[in-house]
């Protein structure tokens, strides 16, 4: 059995494990919610009806395991209260975000615009403005779990 492991070459070099940089990985979270809140809001303002799917494991009628696209429901982040002015809440963690102090929603002066808010953010996002916000949604998510 040795004989085999002599023609091998070892090594005593580990496998370097990465860092991954949460803040990161978060950042990523938001813009790929946030590209998913712009798909619905040019559905809206196209007068279509956007429809995300979801891939789901499933076993078919002989037992295989068969991937299968279902729809999944997104709750929209913009809203209207009066149908002349529009607002966007921008969530992580289920909860709108602190964009200011005591200010969680964006104010659009019409529906046309929520798109262009929408990119506006995912700069933001990608400019990294909206990191603090996030870390203060995760804390205090933290801190309720405990």
């Amino acid at each position: 059995m040795t004989a085999i492991l002599n023609t091998l070459t070892l090594s005593d070099t580990a496998r370097e494990v990465k860092d991954i940089d949460k803040t990161e990985v978060r950042r990523e979270k938001l813009l790929c919610n946030l590209a998913e809140q712009g798909d619905i809001a040019k559905a809206m303002v196209e007068g279509k009806e956007y429809v995300a799917v979801r891939e789901v494991a499933q076993k078919d009628a002989l037992g295989n395991v068969v991937f299968v696209e279902k729809p999944k429901r997104i709750k929209q982040w913009f809203y209207t209260n009066n149908g002349k002015n529009w607002f966007l809440e921008i969530r992580y963690a289920n909860k709108a975000l602190e964009l200011a102090e005591g200010k969680t929603a964006i104010a659009i002066q019409s529906k046309d615009k929520i798109v262009g808010t929408i990119e506006k953010v995912i700069e933001a996002v990608i400019g990294k403005e909206l990191d603090l916000a996030i870390s203060k949604a995760v804390s205090k998510r933290n801190a309720n779990k405990k």
